[in-house]
C-alpha cells in the first residue's frame, strides 16, 4: 500500500481565546480557552457580542480568566491570548472585532515579550480615536503569571 502525505509550506499559528465570537463559518461562546487559526482569521470576518476585549501576554492569564465564565460575562468580556507576540493574525482579529468592543484592557508583563506588547498599544492608537475607544494596560512588575 502506498503512503499518501500532506506537506504544508508554511506554518500554522493558532490563536487562544475566550468568549463570545462568531464568524461566517464558525461560532464561540463563553466556557473555554478556544482556539482558531490565522488562516481562519485572514478568510473570515469576526464579530464579538462583546464591549471589553482583554489582550493578555501569556497562556496562563488566558487560560485562569476563561475559568471565571461569571466575570467574563458579567463584564461582558473576550480575552484573548498574544503568547508572547503580537502577530498580524492578532492584529487582524483586533482589528476585526475593534468595530465591537468599548474598552481594550493590555495586560503584560515586564519582560521583552510585554514590553513588545506595550510597544504594540501605542500602534492601536488609532482604533482608540476612531472608535474612541478606552485602553488600559496592566503590567505584572513582579513577572508572575
Amino acid at each position: 500500500m502506498p503512503l499518501i502525505g500532506l506537506t504544508s509550506l508554511g506554518t500554522i499559528t493558532p490563536i487562544f481565546f475566550t468568549g463570545s465570537m462568531k464568524g461566517k463559518k464558525s461560532s464561540y461562546d463563553y466556557g473555554s480557552v478556544h482556539a482558531t487559526t490565522d488562516l481562519a482569521v485572514f478568510s473570515d470576518e469576526f464579530e464579538t457580542t462583546a464591549s471589553v476585549l482583554w489582550l493578555v501576554e501569556n497562556r496562563g492569564v488566558l487560560t485562569r480568566m476563561a475559568y471565571e465564565h461569571d466575570f467574563l460575562v458579567e463584564t461582558n468580556s473576550f480575552v484573548l491570548g498574544i503568547d508572547g507576540q503580537v502577530r498580524s493574525a492578532h492584529r487582524h482579529l483586533v482589528e476585526n472585532l475593534s468595530s465591537c468592543v468599548k474598552q481594550v484592557i493590555i495586560w503584560s508583563d515586564v519582560d521583552e515579550a510585554g514590553l513588545t506588547i506595550e510597544m504594540a498599544r501605542l500602534a492601536y492608537t488609532h482604533i482608540e480615536a476612531r472608535h474612541r475607544q478606552s485602553f488600559y494596560s496592566f503590567t505584572d512588575k513582579k513577572g508572575n503569571e
